[in-house]
């Protein structure tokens, strides 16, 4: 009688458990998708911020798109915006929040940096134009996967790298 009560009662903290972990905070997860155009670097070391051979990869391509298009643009007056945003999982304390996400997306701006300094300075004068990097932090507000498993996390820790042209005068 014990066993089989026992048994019925473990039963049933088990659905209720399952439930909980898999279909309420599945159910509720409503995923904010990357803005179409963006590169994403997924991946980061929990609790890091350095870049990782593919991030380092990712971010050369975005450096060749740059350059690619600016002999194209015609104007003298025509820039290249990159938001270079910061993006972390709902691990650990929040009054921490931001930091971290600052910190990956200034590491990725960096390099990025870096890369297109000597790849503009081979172009003829007249096809360079200004780069401008930003750098913002979202913490973990917009994630992409649920932060319930490792695998979710691990995609939330990140930063998503955008570019554009236009004016000069026009950053917003």
């Amino acid at each position: 009688m014990y066993d089989r009560f026992a048994n019925e009662l473990f039963d049933e903290i088990d659905e209720e458990f399952s439930a909980d972990l898999f279909g309420e905070i599945d159910d509720e997860f409503d995923p904010v998708p990357p803005r179409s155009g963006t590169t994403l670097l997924t991946h980061f070391a929990f609790g890091g911020s350095g870049l990782t051979a593919s991030h380092r990869t990712a971010l050369a391509r975005v450096a060749d798109n740059i350059v690619r298009q600016m002999p194209a643009s015609r104007s003298f007056n025509f820039c290249f915006f990159v938001d270079a945003e910061g993006h972390e999982d709902e691990v650990g304390d929040p009054a921490r929040f931001g930091r971290l996400g600052t910190a990956r997306a200034l590491a990725a701006a960096n390099h990025l940096a870096g890369l297109l300094r000597p790849r503009i300075s081979r172009l003829p004068a007249a096809s360079r134009r200004e780069v401008r990097i930003n750098v913002t932090n979202v913490g973990p507000t917009r994630p992409i996967r649920s932060n319930v498993t490792s695998a979710g996390r691990a995609m939330n820790r990140r930063v998503e790298i955008r570019f554009r042209g236009g004016p000069c005068g026009l950053e917003a």
